[in-house]
């Protein structure tokens, strides 16, 4: 696969996140569009030709569960995980709600998050449901 047709948007108030993610990506030839808040992300979207999304539930701003529809509206084929390190069963279900690929916790398996990536690019969906039995995504 040719992941430089690809572009991904971090969402996160967590710098050291940030990073990692970024240099993950980038080394693996996405383009890569990092904010800190909802209304950064938003406007990101309508900017960019973005394919998918990595948002922190706590942004500085707003949780991030809330933009998805935003982001949604913008690009109807957007893929979305939302991370957290602080893990609920009502979290995770407002998360999920808004119909995210995976609902990830922190830290974070960088490797896998880029895998998760490209196989939600290539639409393999079987990969990701099975991503979201495993401790990357535990559900209380």
């Amino acid at each position: 696969m040719n992941n430089k047709k690809y572009t991904v948007l971090i969402a996160d108030s967590d710098l050291h996140s940030v990073k990692k993610l970024e240099e993950r990506f980038l080394i693996e030839g996405f383009r890569v569009f990092s904010v800190n808040s909802g209304r950064d992300a938003v406007l990101c979207m309508r900017k960019r030709n973005i394919n998918i999304a990595i948002i922190d539930v706590n942004l500085k701003d707003m949780k991030g569960y809330t933009i998805v529809p935003l982001l949604k509206d913008i690009n109807k084929d957007i893929k979305v995980i939302i991370t957290t390190f602080r893990n609920s069963v009502e979290l995770e279900g407002k998360c999920r709600e808004t119909g995210i690929i995976l609902y990830a916790i922190k830290p974070l398996d960088y490797t896998q998050i880029v895998k998760i990536t490209k196989s939600a690019q290539e639409n393999h969906r079987e990969f990701i449901d099975e991503l979201n039995d495993t401790t990357l995504a535990k559900s209380l």
